[in-house]
């Protein structure tokens, strides 16, 4: 009996974590009546592919930006909302850079600095855009 490998073994983990993802979704949209809330639980998913996959043209995200304008802050929400966008607004514009593998046509290759400054930062803006966003529902702010 042979094992499966190391790629075999991330396929099966990245799309049992994406069905998981749809799930909650799914749940989560059951329960939710009004339509901003349901467009903005249908970007999760979208959000989730970008993580997950290995490779990320910049096409990839042109559904994600759609759903965009939907998770802004609405009426009466906290503009600290907007730290939950800014990672998919500065990934979506500097994935262009991506492009720099083919610079050079019968060589094709991924440059390293391209991914740390795609990645880096996006990985960063996420990570501070979940933790305001915990802190904010921890300690609700007051609407003036």
């Amino acid at each position: 009996m042979r094992l499966p490998s190391a790629d075999q073994w991330a396929r099966v983990l990245t799309g049992l974590l994406l069905l998981v993802v749809l799930a909650v979704v799914w749940r989560a949209a059951r329960s939710r009546h009004e339509p901003r809330a349901v467009l903005r639980l249908m970007a999760l998913p979208f959000m989730a592919y970008i993580l997950l996959t290995t490779t990320v043209h910049p096409w990839y995200l042109l559904i994600l930006l759609a759903f965009l304008p939907f998770c802004s802050p609405g009426a009466g929400e906290s503009s600290q909302r907007w730290w939950l966008l800014v990672p998919w607004l500065y990934l979506s514009g500097v994935l262009v850079l991506s492009y720099l593998t083919y610079l050079t046509p019968h060589e094709f290759r991924e440059l390293v600095w391209v991914r740390l400054v795609e990645w880096l930062p996006t990985w960063g803006l996420l990570v501070a855009g979940a933790t305001l966003e915990f802190r904010r529902r921890k300690h609700p702010l007051q609407i003036e």
